[in-house]
């Protein structure tokens, strides 16, 4: 696999870090250590069929692309390079961010690329398992992530689109993953392109 695409994959993981960091002024990163497990689609959707009411359709027409997002988050389309739309909300002083980022023609990842990212990826991701999302491949992980002394965990999936490879990302504190985990594992399933 090229080096600019690897650099890519890695750089998409520090902006998981960066965001988080940016929400609470934090800007030193500490290491990766264990996250909690994924949950499986079928839990994931009856998740979202139980909550149906709390969350809000995204469809962005320029990539035929659709997202669930909880009520209440805050909605921005193209706040930076790569990212065609971040969902956040604040509680109690701590973020909870969805990241929506696309890398198309030259930069889109094939599988084959995303298995050797994620076999390669060590003590980086800590659990990962390629699936299928209504009918797209994907690859969906889980991490957490220490800033400046607070852990995040970060949930996310990259998606074999056709034409482009999407990423969606949701990084919630570590304080609130017992809670936000089936949200952010809906919001990863509920994704179709």
């Amino acid at each position: 696999m090229s080096s600019l695409r690897y650099l890519i994959f890695a750089a998409l993981l520090a902006v998981l870090a960066l965001a988080a960091a940016s929400w609470l002024g934090l800007f030193s990163l500490a290491e990766f250590t264990g996250a909690p497990a994924q949950n499986s689609a079928q839990e994931a959707l009856a998740f979202g069929e139980a909550h149906a009411g709390d969350f809000i359709t995204y469809e962005n027409a320029n990539y035929s692309l659709k997202l669930k997002y909880p009520i209440g988050f805050y909605a921005e389309e193209e706040p930076d390079f790569y990212t065609v739309a971040r969902f956040s909300a604040v509680s109690g002083g701590a973020a909870e961010i969805i990241d929506l980022k696309v890398a198309e023609g030259e930069y889109a990842f094939t599988q084959s690329e995303l298995n050797e990212m994620f076999e390669d990826s060590g003590d980086l991701i800590s659990a990962s398992e390629r699936v299928e999302v209504n009918g797209v491949d994907a690859w969906v992980f889980s991490a957490t992530q220490g800033v400046n002394g607070v852990d995040f965990v970060v949930k996310g999936a990259f998606y074999d689109c056709p034409g482009y490879t999407a990423f969606v990302s949701v990084t919630m504190p570590s304080a609130l993953a017992a809670l936000d985990a089936p949200m952010a594992d809906y919001v990863l399933y509920s994704f179709s392109c």
